[in-house]
C-alpha cells in the first residue's frame, strides 16, 4: 500500500494515514511511504472504530518526523502499529532497536533545532577558558529566554546573586528591570536576557564580593558568545543596557546620553541604547531616582514598539 505525504515534515498527513492504516489492520511491512503529489492508497478507517495511543507516541513522532532519515515514516508507523497492538511497554524499553533508532532521530532533531543549538552553546560556554575571569566566580551565567524572542536585553555582566544562581538579572538590578518591564507592558518571559560578559568580575572585600567593571579586552573576548547568541535568537531589537553592553554589540565606545532612545542599525535588526538598571540603584537622590526610573520605563516602551512586526 502506497502512502504519499505532502512534504518532508507532513506530520498531520502522516498521523491521518497511520490512524487509518492501524484501524484497517494494515501491517507496516505492507506500506510504502513517499513524499510528493497524489492521493496515495490510505484506506478509510472503519465506521465507529476507535484509535488511541499514548501521547508520548505522538510527541516522539512530532519530533522524529523532522529528521532526514528516509525510513522515518515507516518506522514511526511501526511504532504506532506495535503500541496500538498492545506493546505499550515498548515506550520504556531503551534496548528495543526501534526505540533506539527513533530516539536517536529525535535527539538529532532537537540538537539541530535553534533551541538545541542554544542549549549546546550554553554548555560550551560553561567550560569557557578564553579569559581569566572564569577562575574566581562560581559559574558561567549564560542568557535565558525564548529562542524566537523579538526583543533581546544585553547587560554588562552577572552580579553576586546571578553568579550564585546561575541566571541573569535575578539580583537587585534584576528586580528593578522586572518592575520596569512590567510597567512597560513587556512580559519578561517573552524576551531573551543575557550579558556582554558571562562571568562575575569582582574584588574580594572581607566576606563580600564587590563588582568590578570588565575591561575592554574581557568584553571583546566574551563577545564570541554574545555574537552566537544573537545569531541564534535573531532579535528584531537588541536593547543595550549600559556602556559595556553597547561596546560589546556596537564595537565602539558609546556615550549613553547621546545615543539613548533611538534605533541604531545592526545587521539583521536594530540596537537601542539605554541605562543599566543598576545605575538607578546608585542614584542617592530620591527625586532623581524617580525621574530616571520613569525615563527607563519610557525607553522600554519605545523598545517594545520598535520590536513589533511591521
Amino acid at each position: 500500500m502506497r502512502l504519499i505525504l505532502a512534504h518532508d515534515h507532513d506530520f498531520d498527513g502522516w498521523r491521518r494515514a497511520a490512524r487509518a492504516l492501524a484501524l484497517a489492520g494494515v501491517p507496516p511491512e505492507q506500506t510504502v511511504w513517499s513524499v510528493g503529489a497524489g492521493a496515495g492508497d490510505a484506506p478509510e478507517p472503519p465506521a465507529g472504530a476507535s484509535f488511541t495511543v499514548p501521547r508520548r507516541v505522538m510527541q516522539l513522532a512530532e519530533t522524529a518526523i523532522q529528521a532526514t532519515d528516509p525510513d522515518r515514516f515507516a518506522l514511526l508507523y511501526t511504532l504506532v502499529w506495535r503500541v496500538h497492538g498492545g506493546e505499550r511497554q515498548l515506550l520504556d524499553d531503551a534496548a528495543d532497536p526501534l526505540m533506539q533508532r527513533l530516539q536517536s532521530m529525535a535527539e538529532l532533531v532537537r540538537r539541530d533545532s535553534p533551541g538545541g543549538r542554544l542549549e549546546a552553546l550554553a554548555q560550551d560556554a560553561s567550560v569557557c577558558r578564553r579569559c581569566p575571569l572564569w577562575q574566581p566566580p562560581t559559574q558561567t551565567v549564560f542568557g535565558e529566554g525564548p529562542v524566537d524572542a523579538r526583543l533581546m536585553l544585553v547587560g554588562e555582566q552577572p552580579g553576586d546573586m546571578e553568579d550564585l544562581a546561575g541566571r541573569p538579572f535575578v539580583g537587585p538590578a534584576g528586580q528593578v528591570l522586572d518592575r520596569a518591564l512590567a510597567e512597560a507592558g513587556i512580559d519578561r518571559g517573552s524576551v531573551y536576557v543575557t550579558n556582554a560578559v558571562k562571568h562575575f568580575k569582582f574584588e574580594p572585600r572581607g566576606k563580600r564580593r564587590i563588582h568590578a567593571t570588565p575591561d575592554q579586552s574581557e568584553i571583546e573576548v566574551c563577545r564570541f558568545w554574545l555574537d552566537q547568541e544573537r545569531a541564534l535568537i535573531k532579535p528584531a531589537l537588541t536593547v543595550l543596557l549600559g556602556g559595556s553592553a553597547a561596546r560589546a554589540v556596537l564595537g565602539r565606545a558609546v556615550t549613553i546620553s547621546r545615543e539613548r532612545g533611538r534605533p541604531i542599525p545592526l545587521a539583521g535588526g536594530q540596537a537601542f541604547v539605554t541605562v543599566h538598571p543598576s545605575y538607578l540603584l546608585r542614584l542617592p537622590d530620591e527625586a532623581a531616582k524617580a525621574r530616571e526610573y520613569a525615563a527607563f520605563v519610557s525607553d522600554l516602551r519605545a523598545a517594545k514598539a520598535l520590536s513589533q512586526p511591521a
